[in-house]
Order: structure tokens, then C-alpha cells, then sequence
């Protein structure tokens, strides 16, 4: 078996677009088609929780997991691997969405988001601590920073973390308290666009900001390459061995001529 075969091959293109945003897409279909897909979903498993007012969350959710398993299945198929979005996104809305649907409390899914962004602050504000710098381990293949940088992109990151788990707070205390416990209210609906698409914006918007820094410390390859063939020559000349002076007989000819009689 060739490593080709072994490692499968690279998703790309839609393809990888359907696999990582495939499920996705059905949560949204499901929470904002609630009132339609519900009905079906009670027949269909004679229940009653998901045509009631304000259950979108338990739609989208009871969507998400078929979808999600066909897209893990299909990553392991071709890739030979689960999607690392894939493996984001089936833990956050599987894990959260398992325990709304079996509490029928949403605020499990309110709090997702928080307990999200206050993993990811910990994990990289932390592993600066330990002199382990994750965000590098995961850009460092796209991006040749110095170490330096890296440190001050990443508590940049573990800012912007923490400030987005402060504002999920606010957001939902104050657009849904009329969903709690599981009642309809207007709130929620855009609770739910301002935390999925409002939220990915500020990050990308903030990724764009960090361009000029970016590129400021950038490491062209050129660049390196010109450095680490400089510094290949210096070690291969410190290697030569030091030639020494020693008197020869082609150094002094007169040592070895035999003495006049």
C-alpha cells in the first residue's frame, strides 16, 4: 500500500465545502424552518417537543446530527481523517444540542458559544504560559513568523476570546430572557444571527486587522533560503580542517642538499 493510498486524499474545492459547512447549513435550515420541519419531526417520532413554540433549537439540532455522521463518514472515507471543523462543530452542537434535548432547556445552547471562546482564551493564553505556542502550530504551515510574533498574535487571539465570551453573556442575558424557560420570544431568533454571523464577522474583521502586522514580520522564502545556505556554507568552512605550516623540503630546499666535502 502506497502512502498516497494510506493517507487518502486532500478534500478540496465543494467537495470540502459541503463536508464542513454541510452541517452547519442544516442547523440553520432546522432552527429558522422550525416551524415546518417540527411537525414532521413529531410524527415521525411521536413527540410533541418539536413543533411547540420557540423549540427552532431543538429542530436544528435533531438536523445537524444526521448530517453531521454522513459528512464525518464520507471525511473518514476520502481523507482517511474527520475534518478538524468537523470535529469543532460535531462536539459543540452534538454536546450542547444532546444535553437541550434531553434537559428541553436552551440554555445549554445560550452558553455555548461562552464556554467555546473561554476554551479557546484558555488554551492559547495558557500554553504561552508553558512556553507552547498553539496558534503556531496550527498557521505555522501557511505563515513564517518569528517566534516573537507568534507570542503577540496569539494574546492578541486570547483577548479577542475572552472579549467574545463576555459578549455572548450580555447578548442572550439581554435578548432572551423571555425564552427561559423554553416560552417563544422575538429575541431569540436575532440572538441567533448576532452570535453566529455578527460573531464570525468580528473575527474576520479582526484577522484582517492583524494583516499589516502580519506582513510587517513576515519571512520571505527567499529570504530564508538565502540564510540558511549562508549559514550551510559557514558550518561547511568551519569544518575544513586548518592547514598548518611545516617545513618541507619543497619549503626549504637547502635542508636536505648534501654537504660539500
Amino acid at each position: 500500500m502506497t502512502n498516497s493510498s494510506r493517507k487518502g486524499e486532500k478534500l478540496t474545492g465543494t467537495p470540502k465545502m459541503l463536508v464542513e459547512l454541510g452541517p452547519l447549513a442544516a442547523f440553520f435550515i432546522g432552527y429558522f424552518m422550525g416551524g415546518r420541519i417540527g411537525p414532521v419531526l413529531d410524527r415521525t417520532f411521536g413527540t410533541q417537543m418539536f413543533s411547540e413554540g420557540g423549540d427552532g433549537v431543538f429542530v436544528a439540532t435533531a438536523l445537524f446530527i444526521p448530517v453531521w455522521l454522513v459528512a464525518s463518514i464520507y471525511s473518514v472515507w476520502k481523507e482517511r481523517s474527520i475534518s478538524p471543523m468537523l470535529i469543532l462543530t460535531g462536539v459543540l452542537v452534538i454536546g450542547f444540542g444532546s444535553l437541550t434535548l434531553i434537559f428541553q432547556s436552551k440554555i445549554f445552547y445560550y452558553v455555548k458559544s461562552t464556554l467555546v471562546y473561554l476554551l479557546f482564551a484558555g488554551l492559547l493564553g495558557g500554553g504561552l504560559i508553558i512556553n507552547r505556542i498553539f496558534l503556531k502550530m496550527i498557521m505555522g504551515e501557511a505563515l513564517n513568523l518569528p517566534d516573537s510574533v507568534w507570542r503577540t498574535l496569539t494574546w492578541r487571539f486570547t483577548w479577542l476570546y475572552l472579549a467574545l465570551a463576555v459578549g455572548n453573556e450580555i447578548l442572550w442575558r439581554t435578548m432572551t430572557p423571555g425564552c427561559l424557560p423554553d416560552a417563544p420570544c422575538a429575541g431569540e431568533a436575532w440572538y441567533v444571527r448576532i452570535e453566529t454571523f455578527g460573531f464570525m464577522a468580528l473575527i474576520f474583521l479582526f484577522i484582517i486587522a492583524q494583516t499589516p502586522f502580519i506582513s510587517k514580520h513576515l519571512i520571505e522564502d527567499d529570504d530564508e533560503s538565502a540564510s540558511t545556505a549562508k549559514t550551510d556554507a559557514s558550518h561547511l568552512k568551519e569544518s575544513e580542517p586548518t592547514p598548518h605550516l611545516r617545513e618541507t623540503s619543497s619549503d626549504n630546499p637547502l635542508k636536505d642538499r648534501p654537504q660539500d666535502s
